[in-house]
């Protein structure tokens, strides 16, 4: 967005692409990142195995703006994991601290789910989207004769996602028996198909291995949280294995950018010894303390996330970058900047007391005024204030009879809730670091061009869009005991709050943004789907200018055309799909809907099973027990159900739509909606070497 020279030159080049990844529909990320003037762009390491990986580790300089900074050492380190926890609930411990190997709780991989939490829809334009998988170059090398290639449903045009099926055009990889996200299964294996012609495919070979894949010319990644594994299949019958790397952590997400293979991985923190971080244990990445960012204000942080750069071909690292976060972070990459937020939780503790001793001194005695606000100016947990000020408040409880303590109680408890609905805008916060992008040098280089802050927390990238040189953000709204809301807000170029709508979707909250130019659709759910859409044409005055109550929900949003949006969802438990008129931003119809009777999708699990082929009008929803493509150029219509159990992804080659089921991959001339082939694949083999994660 900005055009002045950012604050630092060449920081953090690694995550120019990377830092990207972190942060899904529900996903992890960084508090801010930010970098030294020197040694960390993209680039080939200077000495061999077992060093850095990154020039910069050579120098003592710290990079530091006015807002982000990096360790001096291991002790400042800990000091800020003290007062970090102290804003928080008084305690070291996090899911994540003393932890060699990051729990299951947290959110992982960018996945999308329909029923148990909001998600999101990806940013790029369907139309961008689309002609960049029609080109070959989305799904690997592009290399195939096949002149139509759909590539996998991405966020952002021309950087690559990990998923179950990747194609270069002349073959196909399925990876099979992934579960969430980079869990393995216990039976999985990646099929090799040969799909030089379309509509003959074939088994090719089989690889070894479980997870995600990505693909960059001949080298296919296989992707899971333990390990990263590059495998040689110019010869598709004969897979050899090029490198492989085991994580010390947790792999957190991926993408593939320009040749570059980029990975975002997490580890538990240590308070004892916090750093150097060594993401692949002691092997090619070693980050010093001194190469470790943070907000110069503490905030709550439960992991150290690293962002490594590396070449897909060889395995050799480039370069690595370290930064403390938390579970609620996102990050939102323009073609110009890196956003990162981090959720600047409200202290309970301190509010409470503010609120006793702003709007409750004339009702209290003076010894508990006295004691409040001693606490006040303690340096205290949020945890200890709560406690004391329970205690001041009970020793003036036993003093009253049954009856007058019973309205007091009372009284104190409604003016609390009154308190927090009325200055729940400035309780929890998402503050917004803007990091400028340079292109114009041989590698990229980055710098921290702005500081900004908003109230609420957003759902996580999709949230934020760039657009002629101001951010929008949507963000829900809440606090403890009051009805949530959401509101949308636009800064400028100094990340300055310039617009702003409020109180969309009372006690709901945000389940999709999608913004297309000028407007922004958002979905806000609690029992019916207020589908809202917002004119952004005046950064300035933005305005909610209609607004549709449907049943059920939409989890992704799709646009078909200027005036068109597919909604992607659920109604009483089944999939729905729902095409939204927008014609008329006033007043938003439901051009025609359509309820399968299916209570599964793979759409629950992952944006990447969607897909969109617009030269047939046509659209794919996988499900339980088949596969259903609906036409969308005038209303919904269903054209085709190809039975397949448990279908879980689609691609197009020329005129042919591949259908990849657990056991099978269907072929269906799109010229004629007939089925051609069905080609059953091999047996899972049981993979002793892996461990399923628990259910919990």
């Amino acid at each position: 967005m900005r055009r002045s020279p950012p604050l630092s030159t060449t920081a953090v080049a690694a995550i120019a692409m990377v830092a990207l990844l972190v942060g899904t529909a529900v996903g992890a990320g960084v508090y801010a990142v930010a970098g030294p003037s020197d040694g960390l762009a993209v680039q080939a390491p200077s000495s061999g195995p077992g060093s850095s990986g990154s020039g910069a580790a050579a120098t003592d300089e710290t990079a530091t703006t006015a807002d982000v900074a990096a360790f001096e050492s291991a002790a400042a380190f800990r000091d800020y994991l003290d007062a970090a926890a102290a804003r928080g609930d008084g305690s070291h411990g996090t899911r994540f601290l003393n932890s060699p190997r990051a729990t299951e709780t947290v959110a992982v991989d960018d996945t999308a789910t329909m029923t148990a939490a909001p998600t999101s829809t990806p940013q790029a334009t369907a139309v961008e989207a689309e002609s960049t998988a029609a080109d070959g170059s989305a799904g690997g090398s592009g290399g195939s004769d096949v002149e139509r290639v759909s590539g996998t449903n991405v966020q952002v045009t021309g950087i690559d996602e990990p998923d179950v099926v990747k194609t270069d055009g002349e073959s196909v990889y399925y990876a099979r028996g992934t579960r969430h996200g980079f869990h393995p299964g216990k039976r999985g294996g990646v099929t090799l198909l040969n799909t030089s012609e379309p509509v003959s495919p074939a088994l090719a070979g089989e690889v070894d291995a479980s997870g995600q894949l990505l693909l960059s010319g001949d080298t296919l990644v296989v992707l899971s949280h333990e390990s990263v594994v590059a495998y040689d299949v110019s010869d598709r019958e004969n897979p050899e294995e090029r490198w492989s790397k085991q994580i010390s952590g947790r792999l957190r997400t991926a993408r593939l950018s320009d040749g570059q293979l980029y990975l975002v991985t997490v580890d538990g923190l240590d308070y004892d010894s916090p750093c150097p971080v060594q993401p692949f244990g002691e092997r090619d990445v070693e980050i010093a303390c001194t190469q470790v960012y943070h907000p110069t204000d503490p905030v709550p942080v439960d992991a150290t996330y690293t962002t490594t750069a590396l070449d897909p071909q060889s395995g050799d690292v480039a370069d690595s970058v370290s930064f403390v976060g938390g579970h609620d972070s996102t990050v939102y990459m323009s073609g110009e900047s890196l956003y990162v937020t981090y959720t600047e939780p409200p202290e309970y503790g301190r509010v409470h007391l503010d609120f006793l001793l702003s709007e409750q001194r004339d009702r209290l005695p003076n010894s508990v005024v006295d004691r409040l606000e001693q606490l006040r100016e303690y340096d205290l947990s949020s945890r200890a204030r709560s406690i004391e000020t329970d205690r001041a408040l009970g020793e003036w409880y036993r003093s009253l009879d049954d009856d007058e303590r019973h309205e007091v109680r009372t009284e104190l408890a409604n003016e609390w809730r009154e308190y927090l609905d009325d200055n729940k805008r400035e309780l929890t916060t998402t503050g917004v670091v803007e990091v400028g992008v340079d292109t114009t040098g041989e590698t990229p280089s980055l710098g921290v061009a702005g500081v900004g802050s908003v109230p609420g927390v957003p759902l996580n990238q999709f949230s934020l869009s760039e657009h002629d040189g101001n951010l929008r953000i949507a963000t829900t709204i809440e606090a403890r005991g009051t009805e949530s809301e959401n509101d949308l807000y636009v800064l400028d170029e100094q990340l300055d709050v310039v617009g702003e709508v409020q109180g969309m979707g009372l006690d709901e909250q945000i389940y999709s943004v999608r913004y297309v130019g000028d407007t922004a659709y958002v979905v806000t759910f609690k029992r019916i789907d207020p589908f809202h859409v917002v004119d952004l044409s005046d950064p300035e005055n933005p305005e909610l200018k209609g607004e549709l109550k449907l049943p059920g929900f939409s989890s992704y949003l799709h646009p078909l055309s200027d005036d068109r949006v597919l909604g992607v969802g659920e109604e009483d438990g089944r999939v729905k799909a729902v095409v939204f008129d927008v014609s008329n931003p006033e007043n938003p119809t439901v051009e025609d809907d359509y309820v399968l009777d299916e209570r599964w999708s793979a759409i629950r699990e992952s944006h990447h099973a969607f897909l969109m082929d617009r030269k047939h009008g046509v659209f794919f929803l996988p499900g339980r027990d088949g596969g259903y493509v609906f036409g969308y150029e005038d209303g919904l219509e269903l054209k085709k159900v190809v039975g397949v159990e448990r279908a879980q992804r689609a691609i197009y080659l020329n005129d042919y739509l591949y259908v990849f089921g657990q056991s099978e991959v269907v072929v269906v001339d799109e010229t004629t909606w007939e089925r051609v082939v069905t080609l059953e694949l091999p047996a899972m083999e049981y993979r002793r070497d892996v461990v399923e994660p628990s259910s919990e």
